[in-house]
């Protein structure tokens, strides 16, 4: 059995990533960096209209021309998403001498990273993967969870985010401040408010505020977003 994977979420604001390549390859990475605030470098002769957009946000830097080993100079990622598949063995090559995480298309066995398909809700991720044996499998684990994850979770993140920081504000025992930590949310509670039933959850949160005299805001509610989330799906 070899090893496993390592899972984690980058913060990339500000930082430069590499793209090699501007066809349809290119079009799906970059669209999941753009939202991440990283400065994009883009390498590719010619570019797909889909970028044309990107480039017009004024971040990011399109160098019309074939990749050269000096691209990868002073990057924190690096994407080979050509066509050509000796053109991305290179680019995977540059990489790795430069010490740079690089992801392949199509090429597990040459990546350092893989990308995951993510479902997105806000603060809310989930990251799925198959260590590039079945992007197949990836893409119907995805829409088989999606429905399951209603699009108010990101506002329930910050809703429990904001209530955990009043918790710890309170100064109380470690032991203390952990319990009712642990208790604000189960996954009982967690089904609960997914199907639209939010009196458990808001027991509990009444509870805690009542002890302490904590001031919160209504609950976020899940059961229109679900149903809208699962629509959408099907």
């Amino acid at each position: 059995m070899g090893a496993s994977q390592y899972g984690a979420f980058l913060q990339l604001v500000d930082s430069k990533c590499l793209v090699v390549g501007g066809g349809t390859i290119a079009v799906r990475k970059i669209q999941g960096l753009v939202e991440t605030g990283a400065h994009l470098v883009i390498v590719s002769p010619e570019l797909d209209p889909r970028l044309v957009d990107v480039l017009l946000m004024g971040t990011h830097t399109h160098i019309k021309r074939c990749y050269e080993a000096h691209d990868v100079l002073g990057m924190r990622l690096v994407f080979a998403a050509t066509n050509d598949a000796d053109v991305n063995a290179r680019v995977a090559q540059d990489a790795n001498a430069q010490g740079i995480l690089v992801n392949v298309a199509d090429n597990p066995s040459l990546c350092s990273f893989m990308v995951p398909s993510v479902i997105a809700r806000g603060d809310v991720s989930i990251a799925i993967g198959s260590a590039g044996q079945s992007p197949a499998l990836t893409r119907a684990l995805k829409q088989y969870l999606e429905p399951l994850l209603p699009i108010a979770i990101g506002a329930l993140a910050r809703y429990l985010s904001s209530l955990r920081e009043q918790i710890l504000s309170l100064h109380l025992p470690e032991h203390e401040r952990h319990e009712w930590l642990k208790r604000l949310i189960s996954v009982e509670m967690l089904e609960a408010w997914r199907q639209g039933d939010h009196t458990k959850l808001e027991a509990t949160i009444q509870q805690v505020c009542n002890q302490y005299g904590l001031v919160v805001a209504p609950l976020p509610k899940a059961i229109d977003e679900y149903h809208h989330s699962k629509q959408i799906v099907e």
